[in-house]
């Protein structure tokens, strides 16, 4: 895995305000992120009061750098077989019965040739006829149309 950004961020406002300001948080010195608090808001309202500051909301947000993604890879492993059919109807070829598979016991880069069905809990997706079904290493079914 390659190197994680982690930034901090504080939504601060003016005590009894109805909206905030993120404010990067760069060290735990209270009079600093007030600083900065009062200089973002004078750069977005124009004014700064001196008046009491309250901290609504608390941030961090982790980002791996793309590069350092996984990447899909090339077939693995044997191929799955259909689990099942299913009755389909397609406007261009009509009705038909099509292979169903699970899409858990998909191989990293298997293809399925459409017409097909693959389901899993949450969902069905169907790869039409002249389409070309495959799933990736990051679980991602990949969908390909023939020009």
């Amino acid at each position: 895995m390659g190197s994680v950004l982690v930034e901090r961020s504080l939504d601060l406002r003016y005590t009894g305000q109805n909206y905030e300001i993120t404010v990067p948080y760069e060290s735990g010195d209270v009079a600093l992120l007030r600083l900065a608090f009062e200089r973002w808001h004078r750069q977005l309202y124009g004014y700064a009061t001196g008046e009491g500051v309250e901290c609504v909301n608390l941030r961090v947000a982790a980002r791996v750098e793309r590069d350092a993604l996984m990447r899909p890879v090339a077939g693995t492993g044997a191929a799955a077989a259909p689990a099942g059919h299913r009755r389909a109807s397609f406007p261009d070829v009509g009705e038909m019965v099509i292979p169903r598979y699970e899409r858990a016991a998909l191989g990293v880069g298997q293809r399925v040739d459409g017409p097909a069905v693959i389901e899993d809990a949450w969902s069905t997706t169907v790869v039409y006829p002249g389409q070309l079904g495959a799933a990736d290493a990051l679980g991602n079914l990949v969908i390909e149309v023939s020009p």
